[in-house]
């Protein structure tokens, strides 16, 4: 593997960042390959078609005995970042709106400077440290993260199964966790063949997703085993279905998770991004370290 990713850099110098992996730790397990992806460059997530069968002759021409290249797109695996901070009205001339601007940016600006390229890894205390010190005023931050992978669906009248995959553990404290409220899996709603609904999917905090519509402000469940979920490894598989269209009007759906840890961690051809129209940041004056209150 170190070999392939060294022989990478010549024959395409102007990559951003390189991932290669053998077909062992491949899902599935595919042997006798070895997997490649390219961040081209910061204006691109992927290689052109002609770059990559280029890329791939070259490729085989290294290849030992029966080693197979195969070049993957990257895949990416969208931070949903929340933060609410406190901070000393008194020590800062700024409104609340300015300092939540100047958070939002330091957010971002974590994004540019760390998760750039494959095998990276989001420290949650770093951000943590960061949000707390864009100005003098602001005293602490509570954030949290959601995992995110928008996933291109088939509505071609075909059945098809899907699977993501997070490569990171997923949130399961004991078993029927948040059974009731759907458990720590969301998702954009869709619509199948022969139903006029809008479903969606949750879990039941016991490994099984399920598919329901809404009445009113009430979850009603058409399939309870519409798929797996495994908290340790962060895959969801989805059975098989037919689509007709998605509610994200691109023939796609989102899955949306709550990670077991704050720190997060690229997988293969993953790469980390902090979506920037989803960061939610909220100030909030503390009335003690001003003395509006005893």
């Amino acid at each position: 593997v170190q070999d392939y990713k060294a022989k990478l850099q010549d024959l395409y110098s102007g990559a951003d960042s390189i991932a290669v992996w053998g077909g062992e730790d491949h899902d599935p397990v595919s042997y006798g390959k070895v997997f490649v992806s390219i961040k081209p460059s910061q204006y691109s997530n992927n290689l052109t078609t002609a770059e990559k069968s280029v890329l791939k002759t070259n490729l085989t021409k290294l290849s030992v005995l029966t080693v197979r290249p195969e070049i993957v797109d990257s895949e990416i695996l969208q931070l949903l970042i929340s933060t609410t901070f406190k901070y000393n009205p008194t020590k800062t001339s700024l409104t609340k709106s300015a300092l939540e601007t100047l958070v939002q940016a330091a957010i971002i600006s974590y994004d540019n400077n760390y998760l750039s390229g494959f095998d990276t890894l989001f420290r949650h205390s770093q951000l943590v440290g960061s949000i707390d010190q864009v100005e003098t005023s602001v005293l602490s931050n509570i954030t949290t993260i959601k995992l995110r992978k928008n996933v291109a669906c088939t509505v071609d009248g075909t059945a098809k199964a899907y699977d993501i995959v997070f490569g990171n553990a997923l949130y399961n404290p004991h078993a029927d966790h948040n059974k009731v409220g759907g458990g720590i899996l969301t998702t954009t709603g869709f619509f199948v063949s022969g139903d006029t609904v809008e479903y969606f999917f949750d879990d039941d905090g016991s490994g099984a997703v399920r598919k329901f519509y809404v009445s009113g402000s009430t979850r009603v469940y058409k399939d309870n085993t519409a798929g797996t979920i495994d908290y340790a490894t962060g895959k969801i598989s989805v059975d098989s279905m037919i689509l007709t269209s998605t509610s994200n009007g691109d023939n796609s759906i989102d899955f949306t998770v709550i990670p077991n840890s704050n720190d997060v961690i690229s997988n293969r051809n993953q790469l980390l991004d902090i979506t920037a129209d989803q960061i939610s940041v909220t100030g909030t004056a503390d009335t003690v370290a001003s003395g509006e209150t005893s």
